[in-house]
């Protein structure tokens, strides 16, 4: 198992739109038993929702205010 971090900004998202194929990836990364570790500028709040609205699976998000996370 490997701990991934993934950029939230331009990986997944363009504004407010999930890239494609985004969700699909993060979702096998987790199905593979890897954690995944989303980073971002952004408000928390506002990632969560739009990571959950759009089904696409974590175990954490670093954003606004957090220190950056280690990963494998």
């Amino acid at each position: 198992m490997a701990i991934v971090a993934v950029d939230f900004d331009g990986v997944l998202v363009n504004g407010d739109k999930i890239i494609e194929g985004a969700r699909e990836a993060i979702n096998l990364l987790r199905e593979y038993g890897h954690k995944v570790v989303i980073n971002s500028c952004n408000e928390l709040e506002w990632i969560k929702r739009t990571l959950d609205n759009a089904d696409i699976r974590y175990d954490k998000i670093c954003a606004k205010g957090s220190s950056k996370p280690l990963a494998d």
